[in-house]
């Protein structure tokens, strides 16, 4: 049997095991959000931003775009051209689709799982099947833009898709 003499060894408790795997834990989401934030559009690790670590204009040009597309394709139906709205279903040019009320995940969300009737009375709105999720970034970042341009909200203010 050993005998401690002199100063008392401090052994790992389990309190301190707890602390030591929480800040390690942190550590990593850390170092995987900052490595996150480095990934381009394609994935090659190149930034694909410019200035304060925006998306590049042209990148937002070009998501917009697609995003047109693809709303054009599956969204207008309901939402009409240049999501002015239909009898089938609202206009998103409105402030209550305003990102403050409605982020881009209450969008993808919508589109993923459809959405109670809520704001207006066009009934529930079903899921849109066939979109992944870039295609529902690229639909919210035309989205944004026509509400940009429409005066719903200004600049960068929000986190959007773009």
């Amino acid at each position: 049997m050993m005998r401690i003499t002199g100063q008392m060894h401090k052994l790992p408790t389990l309190r301190n095991r707890k602390s030591s795997h929480i800040k390690a834990g942190l550590l990593a989401l850390m170092a995987c959000l900052l490595l996150a934030g480095c990934q381009g559009d394609n994935g090659s690790g190149a930034s694909g931003t410019e200035g304060e670590g925006t998306t590049s204009e042209l990148s937002r040009a070009a998501m917009a775009q697609e995003g047109e597309e693809l709303f054009n394709a599956n969204c207008s139906a309901c939402h009409g051209l240049e999501a002015a709205g239909t009898n089938l279903g609202p206009t998103l040019i409105h402030r209550v689709y305003h990102p403050g009320h409605h982020p881009d995940a209450s969008i993808h969300n919508a589109v993923k799982v459809g959405v109670r009737q809520h704001h207006w009375t066009f009934g529930n709105m079903a899921p849109v099947a066939g979109l992944k999720e870039p295609d529902v970034d690229n639909i919210i970042c035309y989205v944004r833009r026509l509400q940009r341009e429409n005066g719903i909200f200004e600049g960068n203010d929000f986190p959007t898709a773009c």
